[in-house]
């Protein structure tokens, strides 16, 4: 299993989006970000489960969808948006997880789901995927690295009840390198990118 994106829905149109007709929905910044951050605009319509158009979904790559869905309710049963790229969405104790089973790399994906005019930016290895952290009581998910946080006082607006990806880094410098810096805590480097917060933690899975 390894982080594919995160789906983010919104309402607000964004440069450089693409119109899906088949699902009614505009996608943008999948492949134009360090963090394949995805955002969703949905017209009316849109043929997904009510969670999946206004919350936000992680989503992984995986070898063994069909055994993964069993222990968790299926909000979209697996299908396939283009051809040899298979999806599903599940909910995992609250929060949104997308499974993808595919061979495909990211160019081609780009290119059958969106046309050549996005180039994906390959994901570093410099980040590991940590956690996918929601406001809530405190816990974490058995699977997927969810987790859920109480809000911190003293962290600024921008990290106020929003949900944000966490990573493992091994050199802080060069992983905040040209990125706004939002809040130092405790070990922990906030920065921003496509409007949305990441956390970097130094140390490796």
């Amino acid at each position: 299993m390894k982080y594919h994106h995160l789906g983010v829905p919104t309402n607000k149109k964004r440069e450089g989006e693409v119109y899906i007709e088949d699902w009614k929905m505009y996608s943008s910044g999948y492949g134009d970000n360090d963090f394949r951050i995805q955002w969703l605009r949905f017209d009316q319509g849109a043929p997904f489960h009510p969670k999946i158009l206004v919350e936000p979904h992680i989503a992984f790559q995986v070898d063994d969808m069909d055994k993964r869905i069993q222990d968790y309710p299926v909000l979209m049963e697996p299908f396939y948006p283009i051809k040899d790229f298979r999806s599903t969405v599940i909910d995992v104790e609250g929060a949104l997880v997308e499974l993808i089973e595919t061979k495909i790399d990211d160019e081609e994906l780009c290119k059958r789901a969106i046309g050549d005019r996005v180039v994906p930016t390959p994901f570093s290895e410099i980040y590991q995927y940590r956690a996918f952290v929601l406001p809530g009581k405190a816990r974490k998910s058995k699977e997927y690295g969810i987790e859920w946080r109480e809000p911190e006082s003293d962290a600024p607006k921008v990290l106020q009840g929003v949900p944000y990806l966490s990573f493992y880094v091994t050199d802080m410098k060069g992983a905040i390198e040209g990125k706004k810096v939002i809040w130092e805590h405790e070990g922990r480097v906030f920065v921003e990118v496509c409007e949305s917060p990441i956390e970097f933690i130094v140390g490796k899975r």
